[in-house]
This record gives structure tokens, C-alpha cells and sequence, in this order.
């Protein structure tokens, strides 16, 4: 079972695996040259107004998203690996809740997210 951190994004429900996330903030936190990732103007909506450090040491990128919901424990079978709908999609998020979490089936964050995740969709 692992825990993660609920988060929502521009109406979305997301999953951050907690081992992931080292700092939550309500935009307190300095960037100091930090990569940052805004997940709820990627969804669509405006900027994130909550920042988390996420990643490992100082490989760690800053994402936004507009709340934090709080943990939850996940048992691993209950999350199904995504097909690949678009290379962008699919380096953002590796699976989906296969069991509702108050009545949601959130994506879950990938544990480590590839540098082409944070780079501007090309068009």
C-alpha cells in the first residue's frame, strides 16, 4: 500500500505518490532555479495557487495545482497502467484509480517525471 497526496487541479483529481513530495506550500516556496510544472494550467485552467516540491533531492521540480485534498492509501492493485493516449500525457501520468476515491478515479503522477514533461507542448 502506498500513500498519496490528493491534489486537484483545474477540476481534476490527482494522485501524488507521497515518498515523491518533499514540501507543500501555499506559494511560499522560492523557486531557486527549480523547473516548475503548473498541472492546473496544463489541465486548462488558471495558475495553481499551492506549490509542492516533488522529485528526489535536488532533482526536484515545483508543480502547482489549485488545492490539496489530503492522503490517501492506495493499494497497488488498485491502480491500472494507462494506455498511451499522447506522449505528453504519458509523461506526466503512469496509471488511474480503478476504485472511485470519493466518487473520483484520479490519475495518479508519475514517481519520477521526464524533462520533456516540463518543457512547452509544441504546436
Amino acid at each position: 500500500m502506498t500513500t498519496h497526496l490528493r491534489v486537484g487541479a483545474c477540476g481534476q483529481e490527482l494522485l501524488l505518490p507521497s515518498p515523491s513530495v518533499q514540501r507543500v506550500s501555499d506559494g511560499g516556496l522560492v523557486s531557486d532555479g527549480r523547473p516548475t510544472l503548473d498541472l492546473s494550467r496544463l489541465l486548462g485552467g488558471g495558475p495553481g495557487e499551492v506549490i509542492i516540491l516533488y522529485g528526489e533531492g535536488e532533482a526536484g521540480i515545483l508543480l502547482a495545482v489549485d488545492e490539496v485534498r489530503g492522503l490517501v492509501a492506495v493499494r497497488e492493485e488498485m491502480l491500472a497502467r494507462l494506455p498511451p493516449l499522447s506522449p505528453r500525457f504519458g509523461q506526466l501520468f503512469d496509471s488511474i484509480a480503478i476504485e472511485p476515491i470519493d466518487g473520483r478515479y484520479p490519475l495518479c503522477l508519475r514517481k519520477r517525471l521526464d524533462p520533456m514533461a516540463l518543457e512547452p507542448e509544441r504546436t
